[in-house]
């Protein structure tokens, strides 16, 4: 999967929407069981990168390279071969409303393994205990907390056994006790599989506790790439009044 020591590679990233440029230009590598943070405020483009990195959006130009394709370049069999390798965790956990908790975790195994209807069980249970939550694998979503969704979000992302995952926004709408644990869990998941991976958030506190690597947007373009302590200590102002805003 790896490519020079890099398991994704962006080069010279656009994309717009009517004539607003919302990437202008981006260059991104994260290295195999590296985790990125990529801050920034709303509305610059960070969701957009996550979803182009998945082609759910198609850019206007530039390369992304995962298990060493330029996915943008790939016919459809091929580009649905490189996201088995990609769990995503959406803003909102993002739910099947008419799907219990356990046929939520289950679903991408459906479509995308030959397990057996016992081998399917036997690993939804392993993932939903992992994230402690074992016991709600009957419950619907509507029954269950926000903090909660957000666990069987990274158990579906996870179910696959993925090399890279993407998290969107992972801590968003939660209380700082119940975001400081999907934060532990995330970190403990991500030592223990060496998964790479890329976190969009703007909360300081997730990247403190997640991330090896900072990257940070702003007008459609990076204005920071370093450390977390690094960025701490930037004078970028840009930066300096997001962190200082978000602590």
């Amino acid at each position: 999967m790896e490519n020079n020591g890099y398991v994704i590679k962006v080069h010279d990233l656009h994309r717009s929407f009517d004539k607003q440029n919302v990437l202008n230009g981006i260059d991104l590598k994260v290295k195999s069981g590296e985790t990125v943070a990529v801050l920034g405020q709303s509305g610059t483009g960070k969701s957009v990168l996550l979803k182009l990195l998945v082609r759910l959006l198609e850019p206007d130009s530039g390369a992304i390279w995962i298990d060493g394709k330029d996915i943008t370049k790939l016919p459809v069999n091929e580009l649905n071969e490189v996201r088995k390798k990609i769990g995503f965790l959406f803003q909102y956990a993002a739910l099947y409303d008419s799907l219990t908790v356990g046929e939520n975790v289950e679903f991408p195994l459906l479509w995308h393994s030959n397990l057996s209807p016992s081998e399917r069980n036997d690993r939804v249970d392993e993932l939903l205990s992992r994230v402690g939550l074992k016991d709600a694998k009957p419950k619907m979503p509507a029954q269950i907390s926000g903090g909660m969704k957000k666990r069987v979000g990274l158990a579906r992302a996870l179910v696959l056994d993925p090399q890279i995952i993407l998290l969107d926004e992972p801590t968003a709408g939660l209380d700082p006790v119940t975001a400081a644990g999907i934060n532990e869990l995330f970190s403990g998941l991500q030592q223990e599989r060496k998964i790479s991976s890329i976190v969009v958030t703007h909360d300081m506190h997730a990247v403190k506790a997640v991330s090896n690597h900072v990257v940070m947007l702003h007008e459609g373009k990076i204005v920071f790439d370093g450390t977390v302590d690094e960025l701490q200590a930037s004078q970028e102002p840009h930066v300096s009044e997001f962190v200082g805003q978000s602590l």
